[in-house]
C-alpha cells in the first residue's frame, strides 16, 4: 500500500473512534438527565387527615405512603374495632394521592362509595373506615 492511502486509513480510523467516544459519552449525558428528571418527579408530598367531629389534625408529610389501621405500625391508627389492622393505603405517584382499601372486612367509604379500586383522593374527600370518617385536607 502506498503512504497517503496507510495515512488516510489511520486518519479515518481515529476519526471514528472520536466518533465512537463523543457518541457514547453523550448518550450517558443523556441518560443521566433522564435520571435526574425521574428522581425529581419522585417527589414527596403533604397531606393532612382529619378526624371527623373531632379536633384531631394528623399532618403527614415528606412522605408517599401512609397505611390507616389499628395496627402500631400504621402511620395513623385507629382505636375502633370496626377497623382492620391494615384497612386503608394512601400513595402518592403520578402527582395525586390515591386511596385503596387493603381487603378490609367492613370496607373503605369514600365520599360515601364503597372504594373497590385504587382511586384519586381531593381535598374535602372523606374516607370511611369502619366508623371513623377521615376528612383529607391536601395542601392547594
Amino acid at each position: 500500500m502506498s503512504a497517503p492511502i496507510l495515512l488516510g486509513l489511520r486518519l479515518l480510523a481515529a476519526i471514528t473512534l472520536y466518533a465512537f467516544l463523543g457518541w457514547s459519552l453523550y448518550l450517558m449525558w443523556r441518560t443521566l438527565q433522564a435520571q435526574i428528571e425521574y428522581v425529581s418527579a419522585q417527589q414527596k408530598a403533604s397531606i393532612k387527615l382529619g378526624l371527623f367531629n373531632s379536633e384531631n389534625i394528623f399532618e403527614f408529610s415528606e412522605t408517599t405512603e401512609l397505611f390507616i389501621g389499628r395496627e402500631p405500625e400504621c402511620a395513623l391508627q385507629l382505636e375502633d374495632i370496626t377497623v382492620s389492622a391494615r384497612h386503608t393505603h394512601l400513595s402518592f405517584h403520578h402527582g395525586h394521592w390515591w386511596a385503596e382499601d387493603c381487603g378490609s372486612k367492613n370496607g373503605t367509604r369514600l365520599n360515601e362509595s364503597l372504594l373497590t379500586l385504587a382511586t384519586i383522593i381531593t381535598n374535602g374527600d372523606t374516607i370511611t373506615c369502619g366508623n371513623t370518617t377521615i376528612n383529607v385536607i391536601l395542601p392547594e
